[in-house]
């Protein structure tokens, strides 16, 4: 059911986001029209821009291919082509829609401009907590519904009915979450490994379980000077298994106070740390 409903988003959108420098040259379908997405100031970078697709005016045969393609992905079998897909007012025809996609590339915050990959199912799953809904407003504009799919999943996101915001730029503490959006991922697949069915509060809720990752992350920085990516891993795992409070326990300080020798790493001695802490966790009292 779900694969199916992945094949027939290619009908019902008007258009596909296609992440062309992550993608093989001879990977796309031959014949497509693709418009390039790119800022003034990434003119540079042109290969690696994104690209739109009016998916209304592509050949059967294309249609086809891609709808395979969505479905493999889907399973996990293949690279996706499409990133993401959108849906649009009525009124808006595709320069339009070329021009505010191009814009919402570069993302104003107190630490400069940073490019935002919008498009990125990866990053755009964060986007929804990070950005407050006036800023969602304003990366929509005129696009009505967005779907992504990725493998075992179908997100559709609608467009908040709310002024947009007028500055296209983020707060300092969201410019960091942004940033930090790559470890944040790879930490979420890492406790995904260690434990598939996640038996947290924060299971359903993706926003509460990535704010107390960073927030681990935080502390192993400020408080324990961490800052190799593997070891903020490692430490955000922790806290997500053993609780935020985790580094207080003997076990932990002692290798913490450790560390400044140069010749340990916090991801080194996880999984004996991980293993001493499930221990005491089991012969703790049940209440």
């Amino acid at each position: 059911m779900f694969v199916n409903s992945c094949a027939q988003l290619v009908d019902q959108y008007q258009y596909a986001i296609i992440d062309l420098g992550a993608l093989p040259e001879d990977a796309l379908p031959s014949g497509l029209d693709v418009r390039r997405l790119v800022p003034e100031l990434l003119a540079g970078d042109f290969a690696k821009m994104p690209g739109l697709v009016c998916l209304r005016s592509i050949p059967d045969q294309t249609r086809a291919l891609l709808q395979e393609n969505l479905e493999s992905a889907f399973r996990g079998e293949r690279q996706h082509l499409i990133s993401c897909l959108l849906n649009t007012d009525d009124a808006f025809e595709m320069s339009p829609i070329v021009r505010h996609l191009t814009s919402h590339l570069i993302l104003g915050s107190p630490q400069g401009k940073v490019f935002l990959r919008y498009y990125d199912p990866r990053v755009l799953q964060h986007l929804e907590w990070i950005f407050d809904p006036s800023q969602r407003r304003a990366l929509f504009g005129p696009i009505t519904h967005w779907a992504v799919c990725e493998p075992l999943l179908l997100r559709n996101i609608a467009r908040p009915e709310i002024a947009g915001s007028r500055r296209w730029s983020v707060s300092a503490e969201q410019r960091q979450w942004l940033d930090q959006v790559g470890l944040l991922n790879e930490t979420l697949a890492q406790v995904r490994r260690s434990q598939p069915v996640l038996k947290t509060a924060e299971a359903g809720a993706p926003e509460a379980l990535a704010r107390r990752i960073l927030a681990a992350m935080a502390i192993a920085e400020k408080c324990y000077g961490l800052n190799h990516d593997q070891d903020l891993i490692a430490f955000a795992t922790h806290a997500v298994f053993h609780g935020d409070d985790f580094h207080e326990q003997d076990v932990v300080q002692t290798l913490l106070s450790s560390l400044s020798d140069g010749e340990n790493t916090y991801a080194d001695a996880a999984p004996l740390i991980d293993r001493h802490l499930q221990a005491q966790r089991k012969a703790e009292p049940h209440q």
